[in-house]
């Protein structure tokens, strides 16, 4: 066996990847002087390897994501019920004050963040592409990338930390969102919206006749882009 092992070249490198050795197996034959024995070289991921860790090749990407609840202003309900025979008809406003500003309330969305990590080359991450992540930063993807719409990611974080002289260790955050088409809001119809813009009611205040108090009525809606944009792919290179 020690002779099998020695034998054995501990790495051995094919199609320009390093594979290690993971198993020896020994087995008898009709010659008891004699022994067969079968070698299993893999990369240094594959659950048989003695270092058993995610993937950490060059040119190797994980990604990971997770869900939970945020909150969002909103000032218009999907439905409103009013009680009392002298109660102002709001119609879907919420919250409205005594001056007939619509004040609105906080509720509870889903938000979404991914994760991707990528081991890119040294000669990737030079000075150029670090100063670009940084002002990508903050920006939404201007067309489609990893799958989803232009608009409905956001670039959150980068980080990168570098492995020994041949790669980086580089994570990139992003908020995800979904775009809409064809949303109705206030009673005024055929808004779009991308998932980070940013959506606003404008009102006007009038005097109802029976209550003697101010009544808002939705004069607009507003979609405002307060992020740029940035070719993700391009940039990112993952």
């Amino acid at each position: 066996m020690a002779d099998v092992i020695n034998a054995a070249p501990e790495l051995v490198t094919i199609d320009g990847k390093p594979l290690r050795i993971v198993n020896i197996d020994m087995q008898e034959t009709e010659n008891f002087a004699w022994r067969m024995a079968t070698a299993e070289w893999a990369t240094k991921d594959h659950p048989k390897s003695k270092e058993a860790v995610q993937p950490t090749e060059t040119n190797d990407h994980e990604e990971s994501f997770s869900i939970g609840g945020g909150n969002e202003r909103i000032q218009e309900a999907i439905t409103q019920a009013k009680f009392g025979s002298s109660a102002t008809d709001f119609g879907n406003s919420i919250n409205v004050q005594g001056d007939g500003s619509v004040e609105g309330v906080d509720i509870l969305v889903p938000t979404m963040t991914r994760t991707m990590v990528a081991y890119l080359p040294d000669s990737v991450v030079n000075p150029v592409y670090q100063l670009n992540l940084r002002d990508a930063v903050g920006k939404t993807n201007s067309d489609s990338f990893l799958g989803y719409e232009a608009g409905e990611l956001l670039l959150l974080s980068v980080a990168g930390s570098k492995r020994g002289e041949e790669d980086w260790h580089m994570q990139y955050d992003f908020s995800v969102g979904k775009n809409r088409d064809g949303l109705t809001v206030a009673g005024i119809s055929g808004i779009n919206k991308k998932a980070h813009e940013y959506l606003w009611v404008a009102y006007e205040q009038d005097e109802e006749a029976t209550a003697k108090r101010m009544k808002p009525t939705a004069t607009g809606v507003y979609v405002a882009t307060v992020y740029e944009t940035v070719a993700m792919g391009a940039t990112l290179k993952i």
